[in-house]
């Protein structure tokens, strides 16, 4: 994440860049989506080879122990902690480059695992979701933010003045006058009842290169990162005498003394000195987009009102989107209050921006099809919600001798637009494919009676009983198989009755029957736990 290689630059060098601090009685900015990762890799405070696994989909149980743990010390130790999580794809435009080598990473890391023994290093699917669960659990306040969470992170911390916990090389440009701690160089001391922290302050590394802090985000932006890739750069580069092998300490020299011989003072001063005179024309335009928001990615300008009045539960301040830029339809304004509290998935924000989503890789053979393709009529249903339309222009029968839904094609007009999915395609290549978009399709049951699918603003007005009866009808589960058990299962059995028909390459009883078994497991240890929630 972030600018390769300065973490190990600023690791290798922490004696001159990292001052020991001891943290209690205080609050701090933690970047949720970060310690997702670092956690269920490597648990703080303890012994960095015990990482869970990663097979099989994910070992959840300790996972939300390791969440708890590090709350609870925080809570002892008199820590205030106020969690950001990083949001949609829809405003990150630049990024793909760096979202697609991620997937591409990440379906190599799954496929390695049937010739290895060894874990590797892949994210759960469920993982950001169990650790949203416990901080609900604990109270802990977060909130996701509508885009990269990094520059509000900063600025937050620097507008109430307190430390920023991470594993991002970003946060090493940052403006962070109370310094920032990566997760790995953070310790428990029971004894003093505080965190030692080994943070990086901004000075410390100006100091040492003689540079001004205003020019550290041309210095992160000249030396790639999440944005800008070596492709991009590779003229600049070679305006600046930047080669290919170059240590990361020979880059970041190299490119201050072109700024310092050059006098820069601006990204301006950049561009007159010639920055970008060995670019091609049909880069140009691209490219210094690039570089132009990669550079405000760094300037901490971000309102951070709609974040600070979510953690702090106070608003009345201004709630500004991001997105939905001055706009006042409130089902706009539900879908981001819904957002902001993970009540409402990145990805169907990414649909209603952008028409695009993004899957990440799943542990799975990937001799097989994504997993993803099972739900695809799943996702037709979602696309139809998501997307305005007034006209049936699709019709999903009911077919009961079949026992799934199928669909009819006739008088269809279809809406001339696509969703483009990003997923693995046949073994290891991640590549888009165009869905076309179907306007409001219509469910016929049974008793032939016609049920349009609700719009988002309907669904937002309806009740719970409505939004129930219209999930047991997309997962094709009539009521007559669910009438003896509890309410509570009702889904819970809908939604693997759709599983085991529509996704399993063979119909695997015993699967099914393992499923089962957790799924009862984990309701009573909840029954026992939280008694008047399961009930």
């Amino acid at each position: 994440m972030g600018i390769k290689y300065l973490t190990s630059y600023i690791n290798a060098n922490e004696n001159i860049f990292l001052t020991r601090i001891e943290v209690s009685h205080q609050d701090v900015v933690i970047d949720g989506s970060a310690l997702v990762h670092h956690l269920y890799h490597q648990n703080i405070g303890i012994d960095p080879s015990q990482h869970l696994s990663y097979r099989s989909g994910g070992d959840y149980r300790q996972f939300s122990k390791r969440i708890e743990g590090f709350f609870t010390k925080l809570m002892q130790y008199k820590i205030r902690a106020f969690v950001i999580f990083d949001g949609t794809c829809a405003l990150k435009k630049f990024k793909m480059d760096t979202i697609r080598s991620r997937a591409k990473d990440g379906i190599a890391k799954a496929a390695s695992l049937k010739t290895t023994d060894k874990d590797v290093v892949i994210l759960p699917p469920m993982a950001e979701m169990t650790f949203i669960h416990v901080l609900r659990q604990l109270h802990i306040p977060f909130v996701k933010s509508e885009k990269d969470a990094d520059p509000e992170i900063a600025a937050l911390a620097e507008k109430w003045q307190c430390l920023v916990m991470s594993k991002d090389s970003d946060f090493f440009i940052f403006k962070l006058s109370r310094g920032y701690a990566p997760f790995d160089k953070i310790y428990m001391d029971d004894d003093h009842h505080c965190l030692v922290c080994y943070a990086y302050f901004q000075n410390n590394f100006s100091q040492r290169h003689h540079i001004p802090l205003l020019l550290l985000p041309l210095v992160a932006s000249f030396l790639s990162n999440d944005y800008l890739s070596y492709e991009d750069l590779q003229e600049i580069h070679s305006t600046l005498s930047v080669r290919l092998h170059d240590t990361i300490r020979e880059k970041i020299i190299s490119i201050i003394n072109w700024l310092r011989n050059k006098n820069i003072t601006s990204f301006d001063d950049c561009l007159s000195a010639g920055l970008l005179t060995l670019v091609p024309k049909h880069k140009l335009e691209t490219l210094l987009a690039k570089l132009r928001y990669s550079i405000q990615f760094y300037s901490q300008d971000v309102n951070v009102n709609a974040v600070e009045g979510h953690l702090r539960q106070e608003f009345t301040l201004p709630q500004q989107s991001h997105i939905f830029e001055n706009d006042e339809d409130d089902t706009k304004n539900w879908i981001i209050n819904l957002y902001r509290y993970n009540r409402f998935p990145s990805f169907a924000l990414d649909i209603i921006c952008n028409k695009f989503v993004a899957f990440r890789p799943s542990i799975e053979h990937v001799r097989f099809p994504s997993v993803h393709n099972c739900t695809q009529a799943l996702r037709d249903v979602i696309y139809a919600i998501l997307l305005k339309g007034e006209e049936v222009k699709d019709t999903i029968i009911y077919s009961p001798d079949r026992g799934n839904c199928a669909r009819r094609y006739d008088h269809i007009q279809e809406k001339d637009g696509f969703i483009k999915e990003w997923d693995r395609m046949k073994e290891s290549h991640y590549a888009a494919k165009y869905v076309k978009i179907k306007e409001l399709p219509t469910f016929i049951c049974r008793q032939q009676a016609l049920t349009p699918i609700p719009h988002l603003h309907n669904l937002r007005l309806s009740d719970r009983k409505d939004r129930l009866q219209f999930l047991l009808m997309v997962f094709d589960c009539e009521h007559d198989c669910l009438r003896e058990l509890n309410l509570f299962w009702w889904l819970i059995v809908a939604s693997l009755r759709y599983w085991f028909k529509n996704c399993l390459q063979d119909s695997n009883h015993l699967l099914l029957t393992i499923l089962l078994v957790c799924i009862i497991n984990l309701y009573y240890d909840s029954v026992q736990e939280f008694p008047k929630e399961s009930m």
